[in-house]
């Protein structure tokens, strides 16, 4: 797992060299859905224009690593209350991620923590 901040870019050599089939790119979504709400992500539908708090879009990012590295990228997205320059992450973000941490570690591994 990679925090990879504002600019998730930055750090895609650190993927490559852990040479993965698929990689999971998990952030806040605006979908309609309500606060909390964990969803695959369409990123034919995310535009260049829409506005991200990351530098590159992250359909770009994951296009690019499945054409550098030739992995899967995956974009699930957490819909958030709200979306506001220096608010904390709301409870509802904070246990969507808990939940799907949860849940990733319990089907990669077998083991619930």
């Amino acid at each position: 797992m990679i925090d990879a901040g504002e600019t998730p870019e930055n750090l895609t050599s650190l993927v490559r060299k852990f040479q993965p089939t698929h990689v999971l790119i998990v952030d806040t979504a605006i979908a309609g859905y309500q606060p909390g709400t964990i969803s695959l992500v369409d990123r034919r539908k995310i535009r260049r224009e829409d506005v991200s708090t990351h530098r590159l879009p992250l359909s770009l990012l994951a296009r690019y690593l499945e054409e550098s590295i030739g992995c899967r990228a995956i974009l699930v997205g957490i819909e958030p209350r709200e979306v506001t320059w220096g608010k904390t992450v709301s409870p509802e973000v904070r246990g969507a991620a808990a939940e799907m941490a949860a849940w990733l570690m319990e089907t990669l591994t077998g083991n619930r923590p």
